[in-house]
């Protein structure tokens, strides 16, 4: 009797202690089952999908596949504004590529007349997102006056920017990219490509770096070639802040003429906003049959035998920087840019430049220009190359 006892005590035990006896097959102690919440995004924005040139396009693309990458993490709620720019993928039979066509379907002709009229498409949010500087007066003319609802503007390029105005209705932060460098690198290529060391360098005299630009491509091309000469211009735009075919001309010739007879270049470095394609497809065709190192976007499909370097801007990274260095908070986001810019560069993956690769499938110096590069690229990430501009 007594060794029954003990015997229903033991099993009483160990049942009560959930040891390995079960009441029956198949069942299972209940899982715990925790409902995570879903992260709340921290802001909503919208980012107006303009394609004011081929450059344009490529900025929307980036900045687009940003935003709805944190959205996916839930950094953010992103509303779209717009189609989504389609890219040119080859040489087009148009000689002024992606410049202004009314109702024209091409990548990168739309008109500021319809990239303006997406603003009034635009739903409320915390950050609006611009890539196009021609956007920045009529998206704070819409805030201040009540029809466009946001506590910010995020604006991802300042070529074609003039100024900020003095009191806007609300905090703008407009990227400033470090081009410096990457037009360097330009320089770099073209002496790393060129026989005679004979350069053109133009800039858009509606870039407010066209100065920095033009000055670091003259260094660039004097590191790689100590011999090298290179004449530069700024080269004036219409009403709208373009360059057109005839003021383009009218600077080269111009140019050309300062240089004398003896000036021969075969090689060419332009940033000229929404007209680069155009020149580009100017400048590799005859007469010129020129090679080009271009900014600040990868141009390389339009002329892939001739286009020996691209400097890139790269707004995808500066937006990602951004929603990290301020949580979102626009008043983050408005003390990191005080003076209403904020200077982006290598550090923060902001700025970068095409490789040789395709042109490399055409023309046997492709490695060494990249070499040449690269090696160049590497001092100035690594502070150790120092150059006045």
């Amino acid at each position: 009797m007594r060794a029954t006892l003990i015997l229903c005590l033991t099993l009483s035990g160990i049942l009560l202690s959930g040891g390995c006896i079960q009441h029956g097959q198949g069942q299972h102690p209940a899982k715990h089952v925790t409902n995570t919440p879903k992260p709340v995004p921290a802001i909503s924005v919208c980012l107006i999908r303009s394609d004011l040139g081929m450059a344009d396009g490529i900025f929307v693309r980036e900045a687009d596949a940003a935003l709805a990458e944190a959205a996916k993490v839930g950094q953010v709620a992103y509303t779209p504004v717009g189609p989504l720019p389609v890219a040119i993928e080859q040489r087009t039979e148009s000689a002024d590529i992606a410049m202004p066509q009314a109702g024209s379907m091409e990548p990168g002709t739309m008109t500021i007349e319809a990239a303006t009229a997406l603003l009034d498409q635009a739903a409320p949010g915390d950050w609006l997102v611009l890539t196009s500087p021609a956007l920045l007066a009529p998206a704070l003319e819409r805030i201040g006056a009540g029809k466009l609802k946001a506590r910010c503007v995020v604006l991802l390029d300042n070529e074609g920017l003039a100024a900020l105005p003095l009191k806007p209705p609300v905090p703008v932060a407009v990227v400033r990219y470090r081009v410096k460098d990457v037009a360097f690198l330009c320089g770099v290529a073209a002496a790393a490509s060129s026989a005679n060391a004979q350069f053109v360098a133009l800039a858009s005299a509606a870039d407010p770096q066209a100065d920095e630009f033009l000055k670091a491509v003259v260094a660039g091309a004097k590191y790689q070639a100590n011999g090298a000469v290179t004449y530069i211009a700024r080269v004036p735009t219409d009403q709208s802040g373009s360059v057109t075919r005839e003021t383009f001309s009218m600077a080269l010739n111009a140019t050309l003429s300062k240089a004398g007879s003896y000036f021969k270049p075969s090689h060419y470095i332009v940033s000229l906003g929404r007209a680069t394609p155009s020149v580009i497809n100017g400048l590799c065709s005859k007469p010129f049959s020129g090679y080009v190192a271009t900014g600040y976007a990868d141009y390389r499909a339009l002329w892939p035998e001739r286009t020996i370097c691209c400097a890139v801007k790269n707004p995808g990274a500066a937006l990602n920087h951004l929603l990290a260095a301020t949580g979102g908070d626009p008043a983050k986001l408005a003390a990191l840019a005080p003076q209403g810019y904020i200077e982006l560069g290598f550090a923060e993956e902001a700025i970068g430049y095409a490789d040789a690769s395709l042109y490399a499938r055409y023309n046997p110096d492709g490695q060494d220009i990249q070499d040449a590069v690269d090696a160049a690229a590497k001092l100035i990430r690594a502070g150790e190359l120092d150059y006045p501009y």
